[in-house]
């Protein structure tokens, strides 16, 4: 009995009893008191090597534009929020004094400003202009960047209408620029100008002779035509200047070809692209060769049988034949034979020649606003493209009532030609006039040549015997 206790009071466990003092509570242990407290193991720092973004050849395009174009682009910031324009969209005279000496540009407030309106970076609206999209975008957008040099690459011609003489032979320079430009690249390097010369006399004589005013004017159109280009960046040249001087030297007076001196120091002028020239002609011969892989290849023929081909397509295709299409030809033609063609009978190219324009963007604006000012059945379509344009959404309950209108016709007359009938019923539903009697009036009344036709076909397919009598006296009164 008293082993089992001790061997029970043995098994308790055991703790010492640290001497109390005099005042100290008793029954505290002795030695240590309590676990230190386990401090956290250190945290395992892991080094990430920082992802260092390469620069691709876009960047350092871009880059090259934007060095380039820092005056046009510092003036489209200037005239946030917004600044009074002229009709055509250029500064007015006071405020060009004022950008100038706000911004000290050496060029001019006036050149930097129709500079930076053909490249897309101002806007103007309604008397007043502002920056555009492109300048908001352009620090971190390098494809905005190289379309707003692009604009200005494909608008050469405007940016050179002070020192190219209108007239046929401009004409004629403009036409076959693209066979100039491609030479250039194809000889990624330097190319004389006596030879860029000789190849454009024999284009313009495959088409009709030159007259002999005509000889003697081409070499100077030439050359305005490289010096725009090396105004941009698009092409180098090197210099040349007659010893005696092209208004003392007497052969130069007469026949540029004629001055010894001149004509051997013309072989020794060398014109070559310069790495921007070079990116534009080769994105441009991508986009012809791009017909090679369309459903037709309608690149030779004018708008209206391009867009009259691409009827039977499906969107993808054809706006495959558009990019291929303008990019065969200047695009100040381009435009004009898109809106030659839209302004015809057929609805529904009218329709597909905005689409085509979509793609042509900024140097297609003056075109598109001047089609909206003379009104008509173009004006709807134009300013819901303006609209497009701006980066807003074409919305065409944005449009007046006579607009909406005009629109609605239209679109209804494109059911006549291309589409059952009776899909005009549900047409009616989406008309910008409630009740049948007030619309058919206003379709009478409006500017549209087709009108007479759309309600002869109401009037055919209508159910409501009242609705059909009402349409059949505005088709008879419109006609």
């Amino acid at each position: 009995m008293t082993s089992r206790n001790l061997r029970n009071r043995d098994a308790r466990p055991f703790s010492l009893v640290r001497p109390t003092a005099p005042g100290t509570p008793s029954g505290e242990p002795v030695g240590p008191t309590a676990a230190p407290e386990q401090q956290p193991a250190p945290l395992r720092t892991r080094y990430v090597r920082p992802r260092i973004r390469r620069r691709t050849a876009t960047d350092q395009l871009a880059e090259r534009v934007r060095r380039r174009l820092d005056d046009e682009v510092s003036i489209a910031r200037w005239a946030r929020p917004s600044v009074p324009v002229t009709e055509r969209g250029d500064l007015p005279l006071r405020e060009a004094r004022r950008a100038e000496r706000e911004l000290d540009l050496p060029a001019g407030a006036a050149e930097v400003w129709r500079r930076a309106r053909i490249a897309g970076l101002v806007e103007a609206h309604d008397g007043t202009a502002r920056a555009a999209w492109r300048t908001t975008a352009w620090d971190r957008d390098p494809q905005a960047v190289l379309r707003a040099w692009s604009a200005l690459f494909e608008s050469w011609r405007a940016l050179a209408e002070d020192h190219l003489e209108p007239g046929p032979l401009a004409d004629e320079l403009e036409r076959h620029a693209p066979q100039l430009l491609a030479v250039l690249h194809l000889e990624a390097g330097p190319a004389s100008v006596a030879g860029l010369l000789h190849l454009l006399h024999r284009c313009v004589e495959e088409q009709r002779p030159l007259g002999p005013d005509e000889h003697r004017r081409l070499p100077g159109l030439l050359d305005a035509f490289l010096d725009t280009l090396a105004d941009i960046g698009a092409v180098q040249r090197s210099s040349h200047a007659c010893p005696e001087g092209p208004s003392a030297c007497p052969h130069c007076a007469s026949d540029w070809l004629r001055c010894q001196w001149c004509a051997t120091a013309d072989r020794a002028r060398l014109v070559e692209l310069s790495s921007l020239g070079n990116w534009a002609v080769q994105a441009k011969l991508e986009e012809i060769c791009a017909v090679a892989q369309t459903e037709g290849g309608h690149i030779e023929q004018s708008a209206v049988e391009m867009l009259t081909a691409c009827v039977a397509y499906s969107p993808g295709p054809a706006r495959a034949e558009y990019r291929a299409w303008l990019a065969a030809r200047p695009v100040d033609r381009a435009v004009d034979e898109l809106l030659a063609a839209a302004g015809g009978d057929s609805p529904l190219l009218r329709a597909m020649a905005f689409d085509a324009l979509r793609m042509v963007g900024a140097p297609a604006v003056p075109g598109v606003r001047a089609a909206a000012a003379a009104g008509g059945v173009l004006r709807p379509h134009a300013l819901l493209w303006l609209m497009s344009a701006d980066g807003d959404d074409p919305d065409p309950a944005a449009l007046d009532e006579a607009d909406a209108t005009v629109l609605w016709v239209d679109t209804a007359a494109a059911l006549v030609d291309h589409a059952d009938p009776h899909l005009l019923l549900a047409h009616l539903e989406q008309a910008p006039i409630a009740g049948p009697h007030d619309l058919f009036r206003a379709v009478a009344a409006g500017p549209h040549p087709r009108a007479a036709e759309v309600l002869a076909a109401i009037a055919a397919v209508h159910p409501d015997p009242a609705a059909a009598r009402s349409a059949r006296k505005a088709a008879w009164r419109t006609s």
